[in-house]
């Protein structure tokens, strides 16, 4: 390994409900976060949080890690994997069940169903057994992603439910308190690319801002950081120069999943909301997209 190169699975962190310590438990933790056991307030949660920031800071100033061969994870590993919508329906449907639920998702919401076919997240929760789905939250593209980047996107309802659709990407960025009127949890579901760039984690942040506002819990169905989550490169967000497409000071590549993201917001950043995660089932950190046979 090069000096002063470190990788973000070696960061060392003595809380509970650090990621890495979470990572290592394998099913367990899929228990401890589906739960809701951690939410990422308070100075206690901070210590894992800034743990794996300064991990990813190390790495990104540094060489790139000493293994890069990723045909060491084994096709029968990564069939085991479950992204974090499958591991809702089977596991933790508590966590909506009774509830109206908003879903923050577009045409990446998707996951193998029980037969082997391609289902929606949209879909699922709308036909899920005591859960309401109330309304629907489109990203840049929309939220079948049939829109060009950049593209205003409209309000309207969604074609195959009827669940109304309300923009988040035209004149409104952060959802109003009119959007989320009714809403008792909103949903995240969307495939990071693991860039710094990418509208869709700058979209989940002013979310998770607004629905802590209004008092109301934030959950993130996590997905697998699709590059790896063992390799953090580039420069870090200089202090001044936030937008939209670049809202924290993180790595250009940084190496985490979307529900690391957001756990980051709130324990190292400041941003106040009731956060959950399900997470992943059986990702490690080495995996590449195509390795976990996500589709």
């Amino acid at each position: 390994m090069g000096s002063g190169s470190r990788r973000v699975d070696e960061v060392t962190c003595d809380h509970e409900a650090c990621p890495m310590k979470l990572e290592k438990r394998g099913r367990d933790r899929r228990a401890i976060l589906s739960t809701g056991q951690v939410r990422m307030t308070g100075k206690a949660s901070q210590s894992c949080i800034i743990g794996l920031f300064f991990g990813a800071v190390l790495a990104a100033c540094g060489a790139a890690p000493e293994n890069t061969n990723d045909s060491e994870v084994s096709e029968s590993e990564a069939r085991q994997v479950r992204s974090g919508i499958e591991v809702l329906l089977s596991d933790s449907l508590h966590l909506v069940q009774g509830q109206r639920v908003g879903l923050l998702t577009n045409h990446t919401g998707i996951y193998w169903t029980g037969d082997g076919t391609v289902g929606s997240t949209i879909d699922a929760l709308y036909e899920a057994s005591n859960v309401d789905l109330v309304a629907l939250y489109a990203p840049e593209h929309g939220i079948r992603g049939q829109e060009q980047a950049g593209a205003v996107i409209d309000s309207e309802r969604d074609e195959r439910t009827g669940v109304p659709i309300h923009s988040l990407y035209g004149a409104v960025r952060k959802p109003t308190p009119a959007m989320l009127e009714g809403v008792d949890v909103l949903l995240f579901d969307m495939q990071d690319i693991g860039a710094r760039y990418y509208t869709y984690v700058s979209t989940m942040a002013l979310a998770m801002e607004a629905a802590g506002e209004q008092d109301i819990p934030f959950i993130v169905l996590d997905r697998p950081n699709p590059v790896r989550g063992d390799i953090v490169q580039g420069n870090l967000l200089k202090p001044g120069y936030e937008t939209f497409v670049g809202m924290y000071p993180v790595p250009m590549r940084h190496g985490m999943t979307a529900g690391e993201l957001a756990q980051l917001y709130v324990g190292e950043f400041g941003l106040e909301v009731d956060l959950h995660v399900v997470p992943l089932d059986g990702w490690t950190r080495d995996m590449t997209f195509d390795q976990t046979q996500l589709p």
